[in-house]
């Protein structure tokens, strides 16, 4: 896990390199993704998979299994990846 604190304007920034889900209801942390070696910008949720999707500075996509807690896929893009979406091909 790679975290940096930086100092903009006075005003602390924390940059954390990893997706995380949280549960809403109970404020608590439940699993952090990591495996990014860079600012994750992007994240979406199949709704048919238990697969999250996460985008990062370091020009990485992931495809995470959520059951097991791993990455499934991963692709290292040519330029900076800042959001990815899912979507359904029939």
């Amino acid at each position: 896990m790679q975290r940096i604190l930086n100092l903009v304007d006075g005003k602390s920034v924390l940059r954390v390199c990893m997706a995380q889900i949280w549960d809403l209801a109970t404020g608590t942390l439940k699993l952090s993704l990591t495996g990014h070696v860079s600012t994750v910008r992007g994240v979406a949720v199949s709704p048919r998979q238990p697969y999250l999707f996460s985008a990062g500075e370091d020009k990485q996509v992931k495809c995470w299994d959520l059951e097991y807690n791993k990455v499934r896929y991963q692709t290292i893009c040519v330029f900076l990846v800042i959001k990815v979406n899912y979507s359904v091909i029939q």
